[in-house]
């Protein structure tokens, strides 16, 4: 028997082993050989400013915030597509485009908006990482 601590356990490792191979993608692209150390490090910061922002809106804020109404509205979404009610994945179009792509992104996660957390930071980080790399690309001569 599962209890929920032992699924938002579950959820939050998944959900960190998500964001370290997402994260590990952006390690061995060749235009971050030379500081792989400092990605490195720059990964665990970002992590664990994945952790203080859920401490933030869970206890500074009281809960109130945006990412826990997408999250919400994402884990309503996988139900749904889970029991073959796909009618609200048709819509995507202002804020449901967040809740969609909550349900997508967040599905790894089982349910857990701390692993959702580290999911949506290390994509964030690898799409920044991207936009580095095409701009080393598109112009070489760069330092």
């Amino acid at each position: 028997m599962t209890t929920k601590a032992s699924v938002d356990f579950l959820g939050t490792l998944a959900g960190l082993v998500v964001a370290v191979l997402i994260m590990r993608m952006v390690l061995r692209m060749s235009e971050f050989s030379a500081v792989r150390g400092d990605i490195s490090l720059l990964i665990g910061v970002r992590l664990l400013g994945a952790l203080a922002r859920y401490g933030i809106i869970v206890g500074y804020y009281g809960g109130r915030g945006d990412a826990l109404r997408y999250h919400a509205a994402g884990v309503l979404l996988r139900q749904d597509a889970l029991r073959g009610d796909w009618s609200e994945w048709v819509y995507v179009g202002g804020t449901h485009s967040l809740e969609l792509a909550n349900a997508v992104i967040g599905a790894p996660a089982f349910g857990s908006i701390v692993g959702e957390f580290f999911i949506f930071s290390a994509l964030g980080f690898a799409g920044l990482a991207l936009c580095a790399a095409a701009l080393r690309r598109s112009a070489p001569k760069l330092p």
